[in-house]
């Protein structure tokens, strides 16, 4: 998932896997949720980006993350500044 510059983006597929999808995030609002509406669990595997969110950028909706043993930069996460 690309979601990009002042985007609001909503997902209702549930848990994510990072063989199948990785977000990429800017200055965006990203839910994520399952068809319940209930917050979702993200599993990055080693050697894998998970999740790259940068600038002003929110994500909501995951109750946890569980990230490879091996790789310890699956989940990537860049200061807003001004």
């Amino acid at each position: 998932m690309h979601i990009w510059k002042n985007s609001k983006f909503v997902s209702y597929l549930g848990d994510l896997d990072t063989k199948n999808t990785m977000i990429y995030a800017k200055d965006s609002d990203v839910t994520l949720l399952d068809s319940s509406m209930n917050k979702v669990k993200v599993a990055v595997h080693d050697g894998v980006t998970g999740a790259y969110i940068e600038g002003k950028s929110t994500l909501n909706g995951v109750r946890e993350i569980v990230l490879g043993e091996k790789n310890p930069q699956d989940f990537f996460l860049k200061k807003y500044s001004t």
